[in-house]
């Protein structure tokens, strides 16, 4: 991916999701070393989260078809808005399946996140793009069809013209078929698609490059989202994997692996002014599509 940029579909669905992820503030909640918190239950020293401010309410309940007129009572409150947005619906995180949002419109796939809360959408959502250089890992789509369980019966994808398939992987996932939860397979693609969050969350870090306390920290909770751990697994004894994804099923841990090896970088940032490096060099490289398609899956 050497000589490849990347693509944002920029698309009036995204765009309070990037603009979001640029001006809500990214606070350093942990860090032991300054006597902020304490150590989390999975043992990081530093913890970089979103502030958890109050969002529009079609931002939250979207996928609802909920508007101030015909909404349950307790979704009047400006808090039970802000606490679904932000805990029970995956937050900024626009890839995350436990988010209402938006209307129709998907663009499914798996992020690797913060070792602090794997499915937290307050968690730091470019940790992977900047650790590796990759684009988003998501279903594919032939002519923009099948996947059912994955993508719906009926949805919207969003896409660009300009994608750009990097590597195809098969993992098992669970699914309801009349009940019953079975496995069946389903692939996964690398590609060099860039969702609106990690685009805002790129231009928050570029805007606060001389806060030195703030971008030490983000360096610390990346590198902790990163580390080699051993995976947790009798059958896989000695495998080691970023602690992000050592949980993970083996298939689903080997298509993320497979999928570092996509990117710009195969070693980490080796300090907090090569992460400012790697994030000026991701925005030049990111080219906005202002014309994406939207393809129906049928």
């Amino acid at each position: 991916m050497i000589e490849t940029g990347f693509i944002y579909p920029s698309h009036p669905i995204f765009e309070p999701y990037r603009e979001l992820a640029e001006a809500a503030e990214l606070k350093v909640t942990v860090d032991v070393a300054r006597g902020i918190g304490k150590p989390t239950c999975h043992g990081s020293q530093v913890v970089v989260e979103y502030e958890q401010v109050d969002v529009p309410y079609g931002l939250a309940f979207g996928r609802y078809g909920w508007n101030l007129k015909n909404a349950p009572e307790w979704t009047y409150e400006t808090d039970a808005v802000r606490k679904q947005f932000w805990r029970q619906n995956g937050g900024i995180n626009t890839l995350s399946s436990y988010k209402l949002w938006p209307k129709s419109y998907v663009n499914e796939g798996q992020r690797i996140m913060s070792t602090a809360g794997y499915f937290a959408g307050h968690t730091p959502q470019a940790n992977e793009i900047i650790a590796h250089g990759v684009g988003t890992l998501r279903p594919v789509q032939r002519e923009h069809k099948g996947f059912r369980s994955a993508l719906g019966e009926t949805a919207v994808r969003v896409d660009s013209r300009d994608v750009q398939r990097l590597g195809v992987y098969i993992v098992d996932v669970d699914t309801d078929r009349n009940g019953e939860w079975v496995s069946a397979p389903i692939a996964l693609e690398s590609t060099n698609l860039v969702m609106p969050e990690i685009l805002g969350e790129l231009a928050q870090l570029q805007a606060r490059r001389d806060e030195a306390d703030f971008i030490d920290a983000y360096f610390s909770d990346l590198l902790d989202t990163f580390k080699p751990v051993p995976v947790l697994s009798a059958a896989f004894e000695g495998e080691a994997a970023p602690a992000s994804i050592a949980h993970l099923k083996p298939a689903w841990r080997i298509a993320h692996q497979n999928h570092l090896q996509t990117g710009l970088w195969s070693a980490l940032p080796r300090d907090s002014s090569e992460l400012l490096d790697r994030v000026d060099e991701l925005v030049d490289r990111i080219t906005i599509d202002t014309d994406p398609i939207e393809a129906i899956n049928k």
